[in-house]
């Protein structure tokens, strides 16, 4: 007997726990998330579920290559003062880059329940998209802080800045940006081919062939621009008086508290991800909206 669509959506929630219980219980242990950060990375691995066993597998390949990134030569990022939290990712942190995606997720499950299958592969098409972002995001800034040449504002390229300020980019970061994103597009691709346990709206997915996958590569990619532009432009900037550079962070690699430079104080890194995420995450919907 063939199951429901909301049966297989309860399962893959089900499965999702099951299987996010023991790679987060890892992850802390290895500091790559703090338990406020396990948490909330378990929410999002069930909400990711209900939209498909499918779609918890595409988070589960961003979290995995993002945290691998991530300790990636930390030692020396650590140097730069480019690195994350020794503890490990918190939950604000986990939602500034997983909160869009979820929240799509939830909408593609309960537009699923109402029976509108067009809008729920659209909700889906955001979710994926947002984090593709979020992956592109990663790696431009893990692969690019080690590049050897100093980063340079997206909005001044003529200006260059210490490594790990938001707004600052690389090539070798860009191309890491646009790796993040083919890696994304391509499981996509590789997740149609092989619908088990699949909800309707990956089969929407599933007979659009290649043309959603690129859709989610270019608009990713493009929304890791997005990302650098608000971050030069918009992001609480610091200043610190003893090294006498800017730095998007309160306290100073040096360990001098800095003193508030100039953008908004209430625009930090997740904020700035939670914008860029979202932005492209709508795109991507309004575009299968109207061509799919």
């Amino acid at each position: 007997m063939a199951l429901t669509g909301e049966e297989v959506a309860v399962s893959s929630a089900i499965a999702a726990a099951t299987l996010s219980l023991p790679v987060g219980l890892i992850s802390l242990k290895r500091r790559l998330v703090s338990k406020s950060g396990l948490v909330a990375s378990i929410l999002v691995a069930i909400i990711s579920g209900l939209a498909g066993l499918q779609s918890f597998l595409y988070v589960l390949m961003f979290y995995l290559s993002s945290s691998l990134l991530t300790r990636l030569k930390y030692s020396e990022k650590s140097k730069k003062g480019a690195a994350e939290n020794p503890r490990g990712r918190d939950w604000r942190q986990v939602l500034g880059a997983g909160g869009v995606g979820t929240l799509f997720f939830a909408a593609s499950f309960v537009s699923s329940l109402l029976g509108n299958l067009k809008f729920s592969a659209a909700f889906l098409v955001a979710a994926l998209t947002s984090f593709a972002v979020s992956n592109a995001d990663t790696w431009a800034s893990e692969i690019g802080s080690l590049s050897k040449t100093l980063p340079r504002l997206i909005v001044k390229p003529w200006v260059k800045v210490p490594p790990g300020t938001s707004g600052g980019i690389t090539v070798l970061g860009e191309l890491a940006s646009i790796t993040g994103a083919a890696l994304m597009s391509l499981t996509l691709w590789a997740l149609s081919l092989h619908l088990i346990l699949a909800v309707p709206s990956w089969a929407f997915i599933s007979s659009s062939a290649c043309r959603v996958p690129i859709i989610i590569f270019l608009v990713s990619w493009l929304g890791e621009i997005l990302d650098s532009i608000v971050g030069a432009l918009f992001q609480a900037k610091y200043y610190c008086p003893r090294c006498k550079v800017v730095t998007d962070k309160k306290l100073h690699k040096c360990g001098t508290t800095t003193v508030f430079y100039r953008g908004f104080r209430w625009l930090g890194n997740e904020t700035t991800n939670i914008i860029s995420t979202f932005t492209a995450a709508l795109c991507a919907c309004l575009l299968y909206l109207m061509y799919f």
